[in-house]
């Protein structure tokens, strides 16, 4: 198990399964890019049916780990090394009671205590 920061495992920072946003036809996924062979989409779509747009590459720490402590809330890591951020934390959304709209937003404030 790889670690991130604070002892927390990498992949409670990955998105694990993430596809195409469809239908394709009704705004859905482009390619912005390509990355080790493997095409950047501009939206994907978890096993929960979350949206997340594409907005950067994640960044590393000298040892060749992700920099999970760069990530905004609501942002995931999708390999190979790309980030996307969940479109409820997009538009700043929040669930009732107080609670944060993604598992991000509240793993990022626990390893900044």
């Amino acid at each position: 198990m790889r670690m991130g920061t604070r002892s927390v495992p990498i992949e409670y920072y990955i998105l694990q399964i993430a596809t195409p946003t469809t239908p394709p036809s009704e705004m859905g996924s482009v390619v912005v890019g390509y990355l080790a062979d493997r095409p950047i989409l501009s939206t994907v779509v978890d096993s929960t049916g979350t949206r997340y747009r594409y907005v950067g590459l994640a960044s590393r720490l000298p040892d060749g780990r992700y920099d999970v402590q760069a990530l905004s809330p609501g942002e995931w890591i999708v390999e190979p090394g790309l980030i996307y951020r969940s479109q409820a934390a997009s538009y700043g959304v929040r669930r009732s009671a107080g609670r944060l709209a993604s598992l991000a937003s509240a793993l990022h404030i626990w390893t900044r205590r």
